[in-house]
């Protein structure tokens, strides 16, 4: 089966290159999180731009999540568009070994699970005589590898980002509050609390650190208040985009009448918790309204809870993995997101909401996006939800000019290269802000 590419980015090529190490401590290939689609896109705008990236990613061999290892394609991709490229390996041991690590000193359990001494070396080896611009860490779990390095290399002078993207805590925390299994929400509410204690301390270790939007931000500021820490005050907003070629209206492609679509990685917890929810709280008042209505819950690695909510005289169907997502939600004359429990950005709104569907969804699961109440509809509890979708099966003329809408606004500001570019500006203001200072010491 052929890997899925982030398509060629459309962009010229950069007056001001950068030399930049980007530190990721998992795969980006293959391509089924949201992290690694933001990362392996990333790469592929950065090369586009004419930047000089030195990649050092991190092979845990799928012990997260049962992910593949990088493949043969994969290295060839990337080495394509670095100068150099560490891959480093880590299995189940290892991780093992982090993970007893992290809580003897008090570090979040999944920084210490895909903490990597390897790739901590192999950066601090390029630190210590190389002329780095910037060191780019993506994720709050890739902050120990480039702290240690800095260790390593004895304090090499290279000014670092930490794109903590959403606030973790915020994350865990409400991940933790809507578990129904005790042990879920006690490990959950174990770790919010180990990452609340982290996030509060780790951004001061950062020239810069970006997030995705104002929730996030505000969940850290609290963090830092309560503990009376500084602060943080070092952030700039980086969210990210999608594909606007794939996922678009297309010729072929009409709605199939009430027919809903649920779209997400179905062993996330937030996902489940989502999709239970609008099985067991919302659908049956759809089908009380309109009962030939179907429901379609599509996304790889289905849990058994999942798989169980898969109910004929209900009209629900689990599908799984499917080759292309975007033409279920072309076929599908109502998209839904009920996520209560997630932080930053929903990956599936924002594919939802390009490829020009009529889209019902909480807002926590458009706090990372903030799309206006003209292009979606908003609800949050199960009563107002079903009404929404209902409206939208029954009105389908003012719910494909919803859909319409939702495209327009897709384009107007959330392609990759969009975003990537705003990323860019700030990576450069940093690296003159740096340059200036030192200049200013020379002087």
């Amino acid at each position: 089966m052929q890997r899925m590419r982030p398509a060629p980015a459309v962009v010229e090529k950069t007056p001001r290159p950068l030399r930049m190490a980007v530190v990721y401590c998992r795969n980006p290939f293959p391509m089924r999180r949201a992290d690694q689609i933001t990362v392996a896109h990333l790469v592929e705008f950065l090369s586009a731009r004419g930047h000089f990236v030195d990649i050092y990613c991190l092979d845990d061999g799928g012990q997260s999540d049962g992910a593949d290892r990088l493949d043969d394609s994969d290295l060839a991709w990337l080495e394509a568009r670095s100068g150099t490229l560490v891959h480093a390996r880590q299995g189940r041991f290892r991780a093992i070994l982090g993970t007893i690590r992290a809580i003897l000193t008090g570090r979040p359990l999944q920084i210490g699970w895909l903490d990597s001494r390897r790739l901590a070396q192999a950066l601090a080896k390029e630190l210590a005589h190389s002329s780095y611009d910037v060191v780019y860490a993506y994720y709050v779990r890739s902050a120990e590898v480039v702290l240690r390095a800095k260790r390593i290399a004895r304090g090499a002078a290279v000014p670092s980002v930490l794109a903590m993207q959403l606030s973790q805590t915020l994350n865990t925390r409400r991940i933790s509050k809507e578990a129904t299994n005790i042990g879920a929400r006690l490990l959950f509410g174990l770790e919010s609390r180990l990452l609340a204690r982290y996030e509060s301390r780790v951004w001061r270790s950062f020239d810069r650190t970006a997030l995705i939007g104002p929730a996030d931000v505000a969940a850290i500021e609290a963090e830092c208040e309560q503990r009376r820490l500084p602060k943080i005050n070092n952030w700039f907003y980086s969210p990210h985009g999608t594909d606007l070629s794939r996922f678009a209206p297309r010729a072929g492609f009409a709605p199939i009448p009430d027919t809903v679509l649920f779209a997400g990685t179905l062993w996330y917890p937030p996902n489940v918790q989502a999709v239970e929810w609008l099985a067991h709280a919302i659908w049956p008042l759809v089908r009380k309204e309109i009962p030939n209505a179907e429901l379609l819950v599509v996304g790889r690695d289905p849990l058994p809870e999942v798989q169980a909510l898969a109910s004929q005289s209900l009209g629900v169907q689990v599908i799984g993995s499917v080759p292309d997502l975007s033409e279920y939600m072309l076929r599908a004359a109502v998209c839904v997101n009920p996520v209560r429990a997630a932080g930053g950005m929903q990956n599936k709104l924002l594919e939802y909401l390009a490829s020009g569907r009529p889209v019902v969804a909480t807002r926590v699961a458009n706090e990372g996006i903030a799309a206006p109440d003209d292009v979606l509809i908003l609800a949050d509890d199960a009563e107002e939800f079903a009404a929404s979708i209902v409206w939208m099966l029954r009105n389908r003329a003012e719910a494909e000019s919803i859909g319409r809408r939702a495209r327009q606004y897709a384009e107007a500001g959330w392609s990759w290269e969009a975003h990537f570019l705003e990323l860019e500006s700030n990576l450069l203001a940093l690296v003159q802000h740096v340059g200036e200072g030192r200049e200013d010491a020379d002087a």
